[in-house]
């Protein structure tokens, strides 16, 4: 596979970067790393997958095999109930209104600079597990073991480095954040659940501490089918 295939070098996006997504398809039995939109899934750096793990139905740790191929990095788990993803996304600034994917200082006259980390977490099989958090910097986590069913609200904790996020804007189905949901005081939130694949998604900003960017910008999703 060629790199150059799967570089992000696209000048002129219509969208900024913090709004793509990265995940893991819940699709078999190698599992693919995607990115992009719900609807709409892009080449990438497949340098940019920083760590892939997975879980059984026990929340015992098992391998979780990875490689790389025309169609980006996939992943072989026979065992797993869970796969987790981390995804580093790299610098991103504007220099004369178009995306580009580096650092604000290497760029004269950049604007907009961001730092952009996502989490993913794809359910293969609900367990009572899944409502142990990872320890992901950025999660969102099931409070309760019970598996979701279709027409039944479902209740959900955000945790940043830890700790339940107030205030978080959570979105269903893979849109955006034009009419987010907000987790309470306790970081909570309760979600919509639909026939087939569900799709959580929260973002969380903070000052980029350095030069090379003005925000740091993180995502996390929570992927499961209801079948």
């Amino acid at each position: 596979m060629k790199n150059t295939v799967l570089m992000m070098c696209m000048l002129g996006w219509m969208s900024a970067a913090s709004a793509h997504d990265a995940w893991v398809d819940e699709r078999g039995p190698a599992h693919a790393v995607r990115y992009g939109h719900a609807d709409k899934v892009e080449a990438y750096d497949t340098k940019k997958v920083v760590a892939v793990k997975a879980w059984d139905a026990r929340g015992v740790e098992v391998t979780a095999s990875t490689r790389v191929g025309d169609d980006g990095v996939q992943i072989e788990a026979p065992a797993a109930a869970l796969i987790a993803l981390d995804f580093d996304n790299g610098y991103w600034c504007k220099v004369d209104g178009k995306s580009r994917n580096v650092p604000k200082t290497e760029v004269p006259g950049a604007t907009d600079g961001s730092r952009s980390l996502k989490f993913g977490k794809t359910v293969l099989a609900w367990n009572a597990a899944l409502t142990r958090p990872l320890g992901r910097t950025l999660e969102v986590v099931p409070v309760s073991a019970a598996a979701p069913v279709a027409g039944q609200p479902l209740t959900l904790v955000v945790l940043f480095e830890g700790k339940p996020l107030a205030g978080a804007k959570v979105n269903t189905g893979g849109t955006h954040y034009d009419k987010p949901l907000l987790t309470d005081d306790k970081g909570q939130v309760t979600v919509p659940v639909q026939p087939g694949l569900n799709i959580v998604g929260v973002g969380h900003s903070l000052p980029h501490d350095g030069p090379q960017a003005d925000k740091l910008n993180m995502a996390a999703n929570l992927r499961f089918t209801v079948r």
